[in-house]
């Protein structure tokens, strides 16, 4: 069973987070699954630019505590409930 969503870091070994967005956006049993990206990684505008036509949301995890890391989860999370249901 595909999961509810995915957490995403930008900055991996072997394959960086734009190239697994780009393989799940890719396959037809993946591509609607919904992907939050949290990453320390300074993004160029031109990141930001593909980031947020590609997945749900953001998440800068630079000086990130728990709660307000949850905070960012369920209000992206909330919002993407919100399309879905209006969609």
């Amino acid at each position: 069973r595909p999961p509810d969503v995915i957490l995403l870091d930008l900055l991996m070994p072997r394959l960086d987070g734009f190239q697994v967005i780009d393989h799940l956006r890719q396959d037809p049993g993946r591509r609607r699954i919904p992907v939050i990206v949290l990453t320390a990684k300074t993004l160029t505008a031109a990141e930001h630019d593909v980031l947020e036509q590609r997945v749900l949301a953001v998440i800068q995890k630079t000086g990130l505590d728990r709660d307000t890391l949850i905070g960012e989860l369920r209000a992206a999370l909330g919002a993407y409930r919100g399309k879905a249901a209006d969609g």
